[in-house]
C-alpha cells in the first residue's frame, strides 16, 4: 500500500504543471468567513503565503531527513510527510530561497547522499528530476559504499549530470561492495586509474576477496601498485593480503622498494601489536624502527612483542620505554625491562606512575630502583585526586610537593584531598586554586578556601573563571561574601558562551561592563537573544568581527538592519569555507564588501563544488580560476567539473 502510495506521488510530481492544493489549514480559516467561502483563489493564495513565509524553515533537504528517518507503520504519517517533499518540490522556485541555482543543486546533492543512504531510489528519481543539472559525487559515493547497484544503475543511466570518476571504485573497494565494483568498472574510464586505488583502500580495509578480483583483471595495476596496495595492507595489520601481493608481484626482487614506500614500518607494527606482520618484516628484510618499536611496545603493555625484539635485535630500547611502561601501569613489562635490559628509567617513571594513579607500580619502582622521582610525583597525584598515593608518596618519600598540588586539587573539586594537604603540608596553594574552583564549578572546594584558606581577593579571577560555565550562584556568593573583583572579560565570556542570566545579572550588580567582544562572541555563536539585547542595554555595541563570523543568518540579517559596523570580506569568505550558502546569498545581495582575492582559492581547498562555482559566478572579480584549479589539483572529479563547464 505505501509503495504505491509512493509510486502515485512521483508520478504526481513528474507530471505535475499547476501549484499545488492549498493547505488544509488555510481551506479551513477560509470557509469559516462566509465572505471568503465561496472565493477559493483567496485560499491558495494565503496558503501560498504561509508557503514562503519562514523560506527557511522547510526545506527540501530538511524535507528529506523527516522522511527518512520517520519510517513507521503509520501509512498517514509517512504520506504526510511525502506530501510536505511534494510541495516544496512543486513551489517556484522564483519564492524559494533555492532559487539561487548552485544553492539548489547544494541542497539536492545533500538531499540525495541522504536519501541514497535509506536505500530510496523512489526518491532519488524525484530530486533527479527536481534538479537534473546537479553534480552527484556524493550520491553516487554513498550508493557505492552501500553497494546499491539499482540506484548507481540508474542515476547513471538517468541523470543527466554524472562524472565517472575513480573515487566510485575506490569506495566501493574500501566497503567490500564487490558487485558494485564490478559495475563500475565497466563504466569509469581506465585512464583514471580507478583500480589502483580501489586496490589500495580494499587492502587496507581487508577485503582479499576484492584484492584478488582486482588482481585477476589484465593490466589493472602493476607492480608500483601492488607494492602501495601490500604496503597499505600492512599498515592495517592484513598479512595474508600483503603477502599475497608479495608473492604474486615478486615483491622481494628489489629490496629497496619496501623501504622507500614504508616509513619505519617495524615501529608502525608494533604501535598496533601485530606481531605476525612483524615478523615477516623481518623475515625479508624490513626492520627500520626496530628500537621506536621497543619502546612502543613497552608503552602499550605488549611484552610479547617486547620479548621478541629483544630476542631479535640488539638495538635495546631507551629510558623512555620504561617510563611510559610505568606511566601505563604496565608493572609486568617494568619487571621485565628491570630484569632483563640494562637501559633504566628516569624519575619519570615514577612521577607519571603517581599522577596516573598506579599506585603498585609507584611502590615497586621505590623498593627496585634508585631513580626516585621530584616533586611532580606528589603534585600530580593530587591534580587528579589519588588521595591514597599522595599519602604514601608524603610517608615514604622526601621529595614532597609544591604549591601545584593544593591548586590542582581545587581545581578538580578533590576536597578531600585539598583539606588533607592543608593539614599535612605546609606548601599551602595560591589564588589558582580559587581561579580554578570557580572555573569548574566547585563551591564546595570555594566555600572551604574561603574560610579556611583566606585566599587573596586581590590576585583571584574567580568571577571571570566562574562565567565560562554559567555558574550564576557561584558568581553571586563571591560577589556577596567575598567581594571579588572581576573584569570585562566576566560578561564578554558569558555573553559568549549563551550564560544570557549571568549577562543580565552582571549588568544590574556590576560595573565592570564588557567590551565589543561581548556582541561580537555572541554572533558568532548563534545567542540572537544576547546579541539583541545588549544592543538594547549597553552602549559597548560590536565590531565587524560579528557579522564577519556569524554562522546565523537570522543574526547576520538583523546586524545588518540594526547596527552600523557591517562586515569585511571576511563574511563571505567565512560563509565560502563553511559552506553556508544562506549567509552566502544574503550577503551577496545586500552587501557590497565581496569577497578577498583569497578566499575562494582558499574554500576550493575543503568547501563542496557548488559553493566555489557560486565564488566563481557571483566574485569573478576576485576570483582567479588558475589558483582555483591549482587548489584543486588533487581533487580530480572536481577537475573534471571545472571541464566539463569550460571553466
Amino acid at each position: 500500500m505505501l509503495a504505491r502510495k509512493r509510486a502515485t506521488t512521483i508520478t504526481a510530481y513528474l507530471n505535475m504543471t499547476e501549484a499545488p492544493p492549498p493547505l488544509l489549514s488555510a481551506r479551513v480559516v477560509c470557509r469559516s468567513i462566509v465572505a471568503l467561502a465561496a472565493l477559493p483563489h483567496v485560499a491558495a493564495a494565503v496558503s501560498a503565503y504561509l508557503d514562503c513565509a519562514t523560506p527557511t524553515r522547510w526545506s527540501v533537504l530538511r524535507a528529506c531527513e523527516r522522511i527518512t528517518k520517520r519510517v513507521t507503520n503509520d501509512e498517514d504519517a509517512n504520506h504526510h510527510s511525502w506530501q510536505l517533499l511534494q510541495r516544496i518540490l512543486s513551489h517556484p522556485d522564483s519564492a524559494r530561497v533555492e532559487m539561487d541555482p548552485f544553492y539548489k543543486m547544494y541542497q539536492c546533492n545533500k538531499a540525495l547522499v541522504i536519501v541514497v543512504s535509506a536505500d530510496r531510489l523512489d526518491l532519488v528519481k524525484l530530486l533527479s528530476a527536481y534538479c537534473p543539472n546537479a553534480f552527484v559525487l556524493e550520491a553516487m559515493e554513498q550508493a557505492a559504499r552501500r553497494g546499491n547497484v539499482e540506484i548507481l544503475e540508474w542515476l547513471g543511466s538517468n541523470h543527466g549530470n554524472v562524472i565517472w570518476h575513480s573515487a566510485f571504485l575506490r569506495v566501493a573497494a574500501a566497503y567490500g561492495q564487490i558487485e558494485a565494483l564490478e559495475w563500475l568498472q565497466q563504466r569509469v574510464p581506465r585512464e583514471q586509474s580507478g583500480l589502483a586505488d580501489a586496490i589500495r583502500a580494499a587492502a587496507r580495509e581487508g577485503h582479499f576477496d576484492i584484492v584478488k578480483w582486482i588482481v585477476g583483471k589484465e593490466n589493472a595495476v602493476n607492480v608500483e601498485d601492488a607494492l602501495s596496495a601490500s604496503v597499505s595492507a600492512i599498515d592495517a595489520g592484513h598479512l595474508d593480503i600483503a603477502k599475497y601481493l608479495f608473492d604474486r608481484y615478486d615483491l622481494g626482487s628489489d629490496p629497496t622498494s619496501y623501504n622507500r614506500m614504508c616509513f619505519l614500518p617495524m615501529h608502525h607494527a608494533a604501535l598496533h601489536g601485530y606481531l605476525d606482520v612483524m615478523k615477516w618484516l623481518h623475515g625479508i628484510g624490513l626492520n627500520d624502527g626496530s628500537q621506536m618499536a621497543m619502546d612502543e611496545a613497552a608503552e602499550k603493555g605488549n611484552l610479547l612483542i617486547l620479548q621478541w625484539l629483544h630476542e631479535t635485535y640488539r638495538d635495546g630500547v631507551t629510558p623512555h620505554a620504561m617510563d611510559k611502561a610505568a606511566a601505563n601501569g604496565h608493572l609486568h613489562v617494568v619487571q621485565w625491562l628491570h630484569a632483563n635490559r640494562s637501559e633504566g628509567c628516569t624519575s619519570d617513571a615514577l612521577d607519571e606512575a603517581a599522577a596516573n594513579g598506579h599506585m603498585h607500580v609507584v611502590q615497586w619502582l621505590h623498593a627496585n630502583r634508585r631513580e626516585g622521582c621530584t616533586r611532580s610525583a606528589m603534585d600530580g597525584a593530587a591534580m587528579h585526586g589519588h588521595l591514597e598515593i599522595v599519602q604514601w608518596l608524603h610517608a615514604n618519600r622526601t621529595e614532597g610537593c609544591t604549591s601545584r598540588a593544593m591548586d590542582g586539587a581545587a581545581t578538580f573539586g578533590h576536597l578531600k584531598l585539598v583539606k588533607w594537604l592543608h593539614g599535612n603540608r605546609s606548601e599551602g596553594c595560591t589564588h589558582l586554586a580559587m581561579n580554578g574552583a570557580a572555573l569548574n564549578g566547585h563551591f564546595d572546594v570555594i566555600q572551604w578556601l574561603h574560610s579556611t584558606r583566606h585566599v587573596d581577593v586581590r590576585m583571584s579571577r574567580a568571577i571571570d573563571n566562574a562565567t565560562k560555565g554559567g555558574y550564576l550562584h557561584i558568581i553571586k556568593w563571591l560577589h556577596e561574601v567575598r567581594q571579588e573583583r572581576c573584569s570585562t572579560n566576566a560578561m564578554d565570556w558569558a555573553a559568549g558562551r549563551g550564560h544570557f542570566d549571568v549577562v543580565q545579572w552582571l549588568h544590574a550588580n556590576r560595573s565592570e561592563g564588557s567590551s565589543t567582544e561581548a556582541m561580537d562572541n555572541a554572533a558568532r555563536y548563534g545567542h540572537f537573544e544576547i546579541v539583541k539585547w545588549l544592543h538594547a542595554n549597553r552602549h559597548e555595541g560590536c565590531t565587524t568581527e560579528a557579522m564577519d563570523n556569524t554562522e546565523s543568518v537570522e543574526i547576520l540579517r538583523w546586524l545588518h538592519e540594526n547596527r552600523r559596523e557591517g562586515c569585511t570580506t571576511d563574511a563571505i569568505d567565512n560563509a565560502m569555507d563553511t559552506e553556508n550558502f544562506e549567509n552566502l546569498l544574503f550577503l551577496k545581495a545586500n552587501r557590497n564588501e565581496g569577497c578577498s582575492p583569497t578566499g575562494p582559492s582558499k574554500a576550493a581547498s575543503s568547501a563542496s563544488l557548488e559553493v566555489v562555482l557560486w565564488a566563481y559566478e557571483n566574485c569573478r572579480h576576485e576570483t582567479d580560476i588558475a589558483s582555483l584549479r591549482q587548489s584543486w589539483g588533487d581533487r580530480e572529479y572536481l577537475m573534471a567539473v571545472f571541464d566539463r563547464m569550460g571553466l
